[in-house]
């Protein structure tokens, strides 16, 4: 339900495709709805998007890393894994979705920044290649993890105290850095949570 107040698209484990939907108006209800979008999403769990997809191919981190990542993270945080896309990028979430085990993940396709944006506000950590996308997680001062395959990362990465910029990194790296930005930003909102 609140997924078709949002406007969203999910599909994944158990949910069905939703089309042709009426987001909210106001930007206090889209806030509001997607926080118990999310909340409901993440059921407790960390909660970490992932978006695999970007400008080119050559920018683009390979499926099954995606996939391997989100494995680890749901095995050793329980994490909820959250594949984002937009229009441009279906094919590499397929992709991911593909080669990632069924078990936790979700796809969700926005067509709107502003719902991206009040998603990413909501997770604990986002990883993505070196897209605008990434920026505006790490400008939403979202946990990010950044992947860089063809450019120079010192003139185009995100900056911030919550970023992790990443050069051709193998997925034992992205999944060593995504552990140490969910130690705080997972951590952090259990304590202020109390």
């Amino acid at each position: 339900f609140l997924a078709t107040l949002l406007g969203f698209r999910l599909a994944g484990e158990g949910v069905e495709r939703v089309r042709d939907l009426q987001p909210p108006q106001g930007r206090e209800q889209v806030f509001r709805a997607t926080r118990e979008f999310v909340e409901r999403l993440a059921a407790g769990q960390p909660l970490v998007v992932l978006h695999p997809g970007a400008g080119g191919k050559r920018k683009q981190w390979g499926a099954a890393q995606f996939a391997a990542v989100a494995a680890h993270l749901r095995r050793q945080w329980n994490a909820r894994a959250l594949f984002s896309e937009v229009p441009l990028d279906r094919e590499a979430v397929q992709a991911v979705l593909a080669a990632a085990p069924a078990t936790g993940t979700r796809r969700i396709a926005l067509d709107n920044l502003r719902r991206l944006a009040a998603v990413l506000r909501r997770c604990h950590l986002f990883i993505g290649n070196d897209t605008g996308i990434t920026h505006l997680a790490a400008a939403a001062g979202v946990a990010t993890v950044a992947i860089f395959q063809c450019t120079d990362p010192r003139a185009w990465a995100p900056r911030g105290p919550r970023v992790r910029v990443l050069e051709k990194p193998s997925p034992a790296e992205v999944s060593e850095a995504a552990e140490q930005l969910l130690e705080t930003s997972w951590k952090g909102s259990l304590t202020h949570a109390r």
